[in-house]
């Protein structure tokens, strides 16, 4: 059979079964699941998340400390029960830039393996940027035009964009987590971004949007959300001007008044001053004067890749 028939005829197969997919996002602050089905469209059944903190310590080491792996485990036996009480049928486990960089992550990809049965996949920080793109253009209401898609991380910053060439994925580490650790200064992450940044002026797009915890956090400390809704997060606008004011806000405050604040979990009330930073370079230094918050991110994206790729993904499948 011709891989593009092959193609086709594993997207019939999965579209005639109302399939129940788990999609688990293992990064350096937090491990989300995502629980999705496939009718007309693709329809979130189900949104967790839990701080784990998974990047903890790896700004001066290149080892995961025993006591995230512990966390983290935790978190996904948590996740398992749930998808075992909810009647998921496949689970895609994915890991980004803290087991990435780990030198000790074969211990912790065995373990997991070895205690939950779940086989993770790390992916590269170009294929982290691919499917947060995905996400947003899959995601968002609004389509809007060849944007340019922020996706501020614990460990690093994806920035994925269009031009003449086609789509273009970076990857810096640039990532709230690391840069708290750090104590890393505006000038720091700005020399760090800048090469990228040039890059970006060539194709300059004209919308902007922004993925991951610092964007979905200041549109919900913006609108004093004492309950996160991810409906009133997704496609919110938020202008450059309105995040340096949150910015300078929290600064002003001690952390434990920062974790007081509504619409900012506490558990990221010590790192968002540093995701901000890095908003506020990104903006600046390319001229742009707001962005529109996706909730629809890479999860989101790697369960449209599952649903409407062809059978090249049964490797990510347990």
């Amino acid at each position: 059979m011709a891989r593009q028939d092959e193609n086709v005829l594993w997207r019939f197969l999965r579209g005639c079964f109302l399939l129940k997919l788990g999609v688990i996002d293992i990064g350096t602050n937090s491990v989300r699941m995502l629980i999705v089905i496939k009718e007309q469209e693709l329809l979130v059944r189900g949104s967790y998340l839990v701080t784990t903190r998974m990047g903890q310590g790896m700004a001066a080491s290149t080892c995961l400390q025993e006591e995230a792996i512990v966390r983290t485990v935790k978190a996904l036996r948590e996740f398992q029960d749930i998808c075992s009480g909810q009647g998921v049928e496949k689970v895609i486990l994915i890991a980004t830039s803290a087991v990435r960089e780990a030198s000790n992550k074969e211990y912790f990809l065995d373990k997991v393996k070895r205690e939950l049965g779940w086989q993770i996949r790390v992916i590269s920080g170009e294929e982290e940027a691919r499917l947060g793109y995905l996400g947003v253009v899959k995601g968002l209401p609004q389509k809007l035009e060849h944007p340019l898609v922020i996706d501020i991380g614990g460990g690093s910053t994806e920035l994925i964009w269009e031009s003449q060439n086609g789509v273009n994925y970076t990857s810096s580490k640039v990532g709230a987590v690391r840069m708290t650790e750090m104590k890393s200064s505006k000038s720091v992450i700005y020399r760090i971004l800048q090469p990228v940044l040039e890059k970006v002026k060539e194709d300059l797009p004209s919308n902007t949007v922004g993925i991951g915890g610092t964007a979905t956090t200041l549109a919900a400390i913006d609108q004093e959300l004492a309950v996160y809704a991810p409906d009133k997060v997704h496609g919110y606008r938020l202008s450059l001007q309105r995040i340096t004011e949150i910015g300078e806000r929290l600064a002003a405050m001690d952390l434990h008044a920062r974790r007081q604040v509504k619409g900012l979990q506490p558990e990221r009330a010590d790192i968002i001053l540093a995701g901000i930073v890095i908003l506020e370079v990104i903006l600046s230094e390319l001229g742009l004067p707001e962005i529109v918050v996706s909730e629809t991110d890479i999860m989101y994206g790697l369960a449209y890749d599952y649903f409407y790729s062809g059978p090249s993904m049964c490797k990510l499948e347990v």
